[in-house]
Protein backbone atom coordinates (compact mmCIF):
# COMPACT_ATOMS: atom_id res chain seq x y z
CA UNK A 1 0.00 0.00 0.00
CA UNK A 2 1.82 3.12 -1.30
CA UNK A 3 0.54 5.88 1.76
CA UNK A 4 1.50 3.63 4.46
CA UNK A 5 5.01 2.59 5.59
CA UNK A 6 5.66 -0.68 5.62
CA UNK A 7 8.40 -2.95 7.30
CA UNK A 8 10.99 -3.68 4.72
CA UNK A 9 11.79 -7.14 4.68
CA UNK A 10 8.62 -8.15 6.01
CA UNK A 11 5.52 -8.33 4.17
CA UNK A 12 3.42 -9.16 6.74
CA UNK A 13 3.40 -6.01 8.49
CA UNK A 14 1.46 -4.00 5.16
CA UNK A 15 -0.82 -2.23 7.03
CA UNK A 16 0.11 0.99 9.33
CA UNK A 17 -2.36 4.00 10.50
CA UNK A 18 -1.72 7.43 8.34
CA UNK A 19 -2.98 9.64 11.36
CA UNK A 20 -0.09 10.77 13.13
CA UNK A 21 -1.50 14.11 14.30
CA UNK A 22 -2.52 12.61 17.46
CA UNK A 23 0.76 12.32 18.96
CA UNK A 24 1.76 15.54 18.29
CA UNK A 25 -1.85 17.01 20.12
CA UNK A 26 -0.62 17.77 24.10
CA UNK A 27 2.92 18.75 22.46
CA UNK A 28 4.13 22.40 23.04
CA UNK A 29 4.62 22.76 19.44
CA UNK A 30 1.40 22.25 18.38
CA UNK A 31 0.56 25.24 18.01
CA UNK A 32 3.74 26.00 15.81
CA UNK A 33 3.15 23.18 13.73
CA UNK A 34 -0.20 24.21 13.10
CA UNK A 35 -1.67 20.90 14.41
CA UNK A 36 -5.63 20.58 15.37
CA UNK A 37 -5.84 19.26 19.00
CA UNK A 38 -9.23 16.50 18.76
CA UNK A 39 -10.29 15.29 21.72
CA UNK A 40 -11.81 12.28 20.29
CA UNK A 41 -8.40 10.86 19.16
CA UNK A 42 -6.51 9.27 22.08
CA UNK A 43 -3.33 10.87 23.37
CA UNK A 44 -0.32 8.75 22.37
CA UNK A 45 2.06 10.41 24.71
CA UNK A 46 4.67 10.97 22.01
CA UNK A 47 5.90 13.80 23.95
CA UNK A 48 9.05 13.80 24.96
CA UNK A 49 10.09 15.84 22.37
CA UNK A 50 12.70 18.18 25.06
CA UNK A 51 15.96 16.64 26.05
CA UNK A 52 17.32 16.72 29.63
CA UNK A 53 20.70 18.34 29.72
CA UNK A 54 20.64 22.19 30.05
CA UNK A 55 19.57 24.78 27.05
CA UNK A 56 21.85 24.07 24.03
CA UNK A 57 20.44 27.08 22.30
CA UNK A 58 20.09 31.31 22.30
CA UNK A 59 18.05 33.57 20.74
CA UNK A 60 19.29 36.95 20.36
CA UNK A 61 18.87 40.21 18.83
CA UNK A 62 21.53 42.24 16.97
CA UNK A 63 22.04 45.84 15.25
CA UNK A 64 23.93 46.15 12.12
CA UNK A 65 26.23 48.57 11.28
CA UNK A 66 25.61 51.68 9.53
CA UNK A 67 27.48 51.59 6.37
CA UNK A 68 26.66 47.67 5.82
CA UNK A 69 23.06 49.00 5.75
CA UNK A 70 23.15 51.92 3.27
CA UNK A 71 25.05 48.95 1.13
CA UNK A 72 21.92 47.21 1.60
CA UNK A 73 18.65 49.31 2.05
CA UNK A 74 16.08 46.14 1.42
CA UNK A 75 17.64 44.85 4.92
CA UNK A 76 16.35 45.96 8.51
CA UNK A 77 18.04 47.49 10.92
CA UNK A 78 17.76 45.12 13.24
CA UNK A 79 18.92 41.05 12.96
CA UNK A 80 17.68 38.18 14.87
CA UNK A 81 20.49 34.94 15.61
CA UNK A 82 20.07 31.34 16.81
CA UNK A 83 23.06 30.34 18.01
CA UNK A 84 24.63 27.55 20.43
CA UNK A 85 24.91 28.43 23.04
CA UNK A 86 28.62 28.09 23.93
CA UNK A 87 29.12 30.52 20.72
CA UNK A 88 26.49 33.13 22.86
CA UNK A 89 28.47 33.13 25.64
CA UNK A 90 31.75 33.92 23.44
CA UNK A 91 30.06 36.48 21.63
CA UNK A 92 28.77 37.85 25.24
CA UNK A 93 32.10 37.93 26.91
CA UNK A 94 33.99 39.29 23.77
CA UNK A 95 36.03 42.86 23.65
CA UNK A 96 34.98 42.67 20.01
CA UNK A 97 32.00 40.92 18.61
CA UNK A 98 33.18 40.49 15.22
CA UNK A 99 35.77 38.23 16.68
CA UNK A 100 32.36 35.73 16.66
CA UNK A 101 30.36 37.41 14.12
CA UNK A 102 31.08 38.93 10.26
CA UNK A 103 31.45 42.52 10.60
CA UNK A 104 28.24 43.67 9.28
CA UNK A 105 26.92 42.98 13.06
CA UNK A 106 27.62 46.02 15.59
CA UNK A 107 26.53 44.86 18.54
CA UNK A 108 24.22 42.28 20.93
CA UNK A 109 20.99 44.68 21.36
CA UNK A 110 20.88 43.42 25.27
CA UNK A 111 17.85 45.51 26.54
CA UNK A 112 16.23 42.80 24.21
CA UNK A 113 17.41 40.16 26.16
CA UNK A 114 17.58 36.55 25.22
CA UNK A 115 15.35 33.24 25.24
CA UNK A 116 17.58 30.03 25.96
CA UNK A 117 16.24 26.71 24.66
CA UNK A 118 16.59 22.51 24.68
CA UNK A 119 15.74 21.88 21.19
CA UNK A 120 16.89 24.07 17.77
CA UNK A 121 13.38 23.65 16.39
CA UNK A 122 12.58 25.19 20.17
CA UNK A 123 14.99 28.30 19.55
CA UNK A 124 13.97 28.77 16.13
CA UNK A 125 10.37 28.77 16.88
CA UNK A 126 10.75 31.30 19.76
CA UNK A 127 12.62 33.68 16.61
CA UNK A 128 9.61 33.52 14.57
CA UNK A 129 7.32 34.48 17.31
CA UNK A 130 10.02 37.38 18.76
CA UNK A 131 10.40 38.26 14.97
CA UNK A 132 6.46 38.78 14.73
CA UNK A 133 6.03 40.63 18.22
CA UNK A 134 9.33 43.28 16.66
CA UNK A 135 7.37 43.82 13.64
CA UNK A 136 3.88 44.47 15.61
CA UNK A 137 5.90 47.08 18.01
CA UNK A 138 7.01 48.83 14.35
CA UNK A 139 10.60 47.23 14.88
CA UNK A 140 11.92 45.54 11.56
CA UNK A 141 13.88 42.76 12.65
CA UNK A 142 15.37 40.18 9.49
CA UNK A 143 15.15 36.22 10.65
CA UNK A 144 17.64 34.19 8.17
CA UNK A 145 16.09 30.48 7.78
CA UNK A 146 18.57 29.66 5.44
CA UNK A 147 18.47 28.48 1.87
CA UNK A 148 15.77 25.86 0.99
CA UNK A 149 17.98 23.06 0.56
CA UNK A 150 17.51 21.13 3.54
CA UNK A 151 15.79 17.38 3.07
CA UNK A 152 14.59 14.88 5.93
CA UNK A 153 15.94 11.35 6.14
CA UNK A 154 15.87 8.17 7.84
CA UNK A 155 18.87 5.53 9.17
CA UNK A 156 17.76 2.38 9.97
CA UNK A 157 19.35 1.04 13.62
CA UNK A 158 20.28 -2.12 15.38
CA UNK A 159 17.79 -2.91 17.58
CA UNK A 160 20.55 -3.01 20.46
CA UNK A 161 18.88 0.80 20.58
CA UNK A 162 16.02 -0.38 22.17
CA UNK A 163 18.40 -0.73 25.59
CA UNK A 164 19.71 3.01 24.70
CA UNK A 165 17.96 5.07 27.45
CA UNK A 166 17.29 7.80 25.60
CA UNK A 167 16.11 6.36 22.80
CA UNK A 168 13.85 4.30 25.17
CA UNK A 169 12.58 7.39 26.97
CA UNK A 170 11.28 8.93 22.95
CA UNK A 171 9.49 6.01 22.21
CA UNK A 172 8.45 4.91 26.05
CA UNK A 173 4.36 5.05 24.86
CA UNK A 174 4.67 4.48 21.67
CA UNK A 175 2.81 1.18 20.48
CA UNK A 176 5.55 -0.54 18.69
CA UNK A 177 5.31 -4.02 16.04
CA UNK A 178 6.97 -6.93 16.72
CA UNK A 179 9.44 -7.44 15.66
CA UNK A 180 10.75 -4.08 16.23
CA UNK A 181 12.42 -1.64 13.63
CA UNK A 182 14.47 1.01 14.81
CA UNK A 183 15.59 4.41 12.99
CA UNK A 184 17.21 7.39 13.84
CA UNK A 185 15.47 10.33 12.15
CA UNK A 186 17.09 13.85 10.98
CA UNK A 187 17.83 16.80 8.47
CA UNK A 188 20.16 17.62 6.72
CA UNK A 189 21.50 19.91 3.48
CA UNK A 190 23.95 17.14 2.61
CA UNK A 191 23.73 14.00 0.47
CA UNK A 192 21.96 11.57 2.33
CA UNK A 193 24.89 9.16 2.01
CA UNK A 194 27.19 11.86 3.04
CA UNK A 195 25.25 12.45 6.68
CA UNK A 196 25.18 9.06 7.02
CA UNK A 197 29.29 9.25 6.46
CA UNK A 198 29.36 11.86 8.80
CA UNK A 199 27.45 9.85 11.46
CA UNK A 200 29.98 7.43 11.91
CA UNK A 201 32.75 8.96 11.34
CA UNK A 202 35.00 9.04 14.21
CA UNK A 203 36.83 12.60 13.61
CA UNK A 204 33.97 14.81 11.71
CA UNK A 205 32.48 17.28 14.02
CA UNK A 206 28.86 16.20 12.94
CA UNK A 207 29.64 12.44 14.24
CA UNK A 208 27.14 11.13 16.78
CA UNK A 209 26.87 7.55 19.20
CA UNK A 210 23.72 6.91 17.19
CA UNK A 211 25.97 6.42 13.48
CA UNK A 212 29.20 5.04 16.10
CA UNK A 213 26.94 2.31 17.34
CA UNK A 214 23.99 2.15 16.17
CA UNK A 215 23.71 2.25 12.84
CA UNK A 216 23.11 -1.02 10.13
CA UNK A 217 26.23 -0.81 7.84
CA UNK A 218 26.70 -0.16 4.55
CA UNK A 219 24.60 2.56 4.11
CA UNK A 220 22.12 0.65 1.69
CA UNK A 221 21.31 -1.55 4.60
CA UNK A 222 20.45 1.47 6.96
CA UNK A 223 19.05 4.06 4.27
CA UNK A 224 14.91 3.69 4.96
CA UNK A 225 14.13 6.34 1.89
CA UNK A 226 11.38 4.25 1.25
CA UNK A 227 9.98 5.14 4.41
CA UNK A 228 10.62 8.89 3.90
CA UNK A 229 8.61 8.47 0.04
CA UNK A 230 5.81 7.29 2.18
CA UNK A 231 5.52 10.12 4.37
CA UNK A 232 6.06 12.01 1.57
CA UNK A 233 2.99 10.62 -0.25
CA UNK A 234 1.23 11.23 2.79
CA UNK A 235 1.20 15.07 1.80
CA UNK A 236 4.37 15.82 3.96
CA UNK A 237 7.46 17.68 1.91
CA UNK A 238 10.87 15.72 2.77
CA UNK A 239 13.20 18.23 0.49
CA UNK A 240 13.72 21.97 -0.83
CA UNK A 241 13.19 23.41 2.66
CA UNK A 242 14.86 26.29 4.55
CA UNK A 243 16.32 25.28 8.27
CA UNK A 244 13.04 25.83 10.38
CA UNK A 245 11.11 24.01 8.14
CA UNK A 246 13.15 21.22 7.77
CA UNK A 247 13.60 20.79 11.55
CA UNK A 248 9.65 21.00 12.14
CA UNK A 249 9.34 18.08 9.40
CA UNK A 250 11.69 16.23 11.13
CA UNK A 251 9.77 16.64 14.07
CA UNK A 252 6.80 15.35 12.24
CA UNK A 253 8.62 12.39 10.38
CA UNK A 254 9.60 11.13 13.72
CA UNK A 255 6.11 11.04 15.21
CA UNK A 256 4.37 9.76 12.07
CA UNK A 257 6.76 6.70 12.39
CA UNK A 258 6.59 6.42 15.87
CA UNK A 259 2.43 6.70 15.62
CA UNK A 260 2.74 3.42 13.01
CA UNK A 261 4.11 1.56 14.95
CA UNK A 262 8.21 1.96 14.33
CA UNK A 263 10.67 3.00 17.34
CA UNK A 264 12.48 6.41 15.93
CA UNK A 265 14.55 8.84 17.99
CA UNK A 266 15.63 12.32 16.51
CA UNK A 267 17.77 15.13 18.32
Amino acid sequence: MGSHPQHRRRDSDTYFSNSYLFSLRNSPRASALNLASTSSIPTAGLNQLHQTHMSNYVVAVFSMKARWLRANPEAARMRIRVLAASKFERIRTATNLNEHLPRRFKRWVEEDGTTQHQTELDAYDAAARLQTQMRNCGRAADLNLGKNVNRVYAFEMNPSVLKDRKFLKMNSDAKLRSPACCVYVGMTACAIHERYDQHRSTTHTSRTKWGRDFFLSPFQRADRSDLVRQFKEAGNPIEEMNKHEALTRELQLRCWLQTNGIAAYSV
